[in-house]
């Protein structure tokens, strides 16, 4: 939805017009993704046993984190969200409307539309390796962010 909003807005029709739509796509998921994220880690760091693990479980652990830090708690790690974020989504959408018009261009010789199966799911392919070869360092300082934003 908000690429799609952002594409309306710029035209969507070159490289770097998609790569804009995508960085702002993923600007706006961040802020969905980062209380999401925030959970999962808290989960998965645990390390007593279920029963006297402090969360419970996801709705257990929203729970305390709003009660214990507010709203704000869960949205701690955001800037370092926007910053994988962005850049995965910019790289993800420029690269699949890149390789769609190379095929198009060059292989096909028809409207990106037209275009059969096998080279969509080229180029979703390729987008997708493009995106995490980028985005990929910073996983790991999104999973050190999270992580000691529990000790503090």
């Amino acid at each position: 939805m908000a690429f799609e909003f952002a594409r309306r807005f710029t035209g969507g029709e070159t490289v770097a017009q998609m790569a804009a739509c995508g960085a702002f796509a993923g600007a706006v998921e961040s802020f969905f993704a980062t209380p999401v994220d925030l959970v999962k880690c808290r989960l998965q760091v645990q390390r007593e046993a279920k029963h006297n693990a402090y969360y419970k479980g996801p709705l257990d652990c929203v729970r305390k984190v709003i009660s214990e830090e507010g709203l704000k708690g869960l949205y701690r790690g955001q800037v370092t969200m926007l910053m994988r974020e962005m850049p995965l989504f910019a790289t993800q959408f420029a690269t699949y409307f890149y390789v769609r018009q190379w095929f198009a261009r060059n292989v096909y010789h028809c409207k990106m539309d037209a275009l059969p199966i096998p080279a969509i799911m080229v180029a979703g392919g390729a987008s997708g390796l493009a995106c995490w070869c980028v985005a990929y360092p910073l996983v790991s300082t999104s999973l050190l962010d999270h992580n000691s934003s529990r000790t503090q």
